[in-house]
């Protein structure tokens, strides 16, 4: 069965999805393919090909990319925003940092059964050259895949306290209510960033107790290779 029959009048069937030319094609095509004339999406992975424990579930670069991304809106802000446009700021802020929050706790999970990395790797890792292609420098790039979520905490109480310092600024009902829902989603995401936060030191302290008896171990046997030998 073919993907496309031929339509009536004998003419050129039509393409699944958004047609080309409408902004259909922009929402239904964009997880899909680049649109036409735009650049392929840099490869953020190739340069950790050669790094232990690839080919595992990663998603540090994802995390990046929204965390970039975060960064380059906020960047554009200024502290004489109208109120409104905080409140909207705070509600994609709160959004990012959700989700952003999931992605570090799926990270972390998808970390614990790998073996812990050598102190010279982890070097090695932490100083890879930032992709070419990409308008960032390393240390950037290096920032916003680390696996924990104090950046998220502290931007968002940074915009809880803007919005809440306006709260004179509302004058209907309905935008008293706007700002409280905005405040309410913000705090609750606040919540789940600190209950992570909590759960990666946990993890932390479990994984450091780990390699300490692990490299205990490891002396013990070359000590006793040594010895035989």
């Amino acid at each position: 069965m073919t993907e496309q029959s031929s339509a009536p009048g004998g003419g050129q069937a039509r393409a699944r999805g958004g047609q080309p030319g409408n902004r259909n094609a922009v929402r239904h095509g964009f997880y899909a393919r680049p649109l036409p004339g735009d650049p392929p999406l840099p490869d953020l992975r190739s340069a950790n090909r050669d790094l232990p424990g690839e080919g595992l579930p990663n998603l540090s670069d994802e995390i990046a990319m929204l965390r970039l991304a975060v960064r380059e809106i906020v960047s554009r802000t200024s502290e004489t925003e109208p109120a409104a446009e905080e409140l909207r700021l705070l509600r994609s802020v709160s959004i990012a940092a959700a989700a952003i929050n999931r992605l570090i706790k799926t990270q972390a999970v998808l970390s614990w059964d790998r073996l812990p990395q050598s102190e010279a790797a982890e070097e090695e890792q932490a100083a890879l050259p930032a992709n070419p292609d990409l308008a960032v420098t390393a240390e950037d790039l290096a920032s916003a895949r680390a696996v924990n979520v104090e950046g998220e905490i502290d931007l968002l109480r940074h915009f809880i306290q803007r919005v809440t310092r306006r709260q004179a600024e509302w004058e209907t009902l309905e935008e008293s209510a706007a700002m409280v829902r905005g405040l309410a989603i913000a705090n609750v995401t606040l919540t789940k960033l600190l209950h992570t936060r909590k759960l990666l030191q946990k993890n932390r302290d479990s994984r450091l107790d780990f390699e300490r008896r692990l490299r205990a171990i490891q002396r013990q046997l070359k000590d006793m290779t040594d010895w035989e030998d």
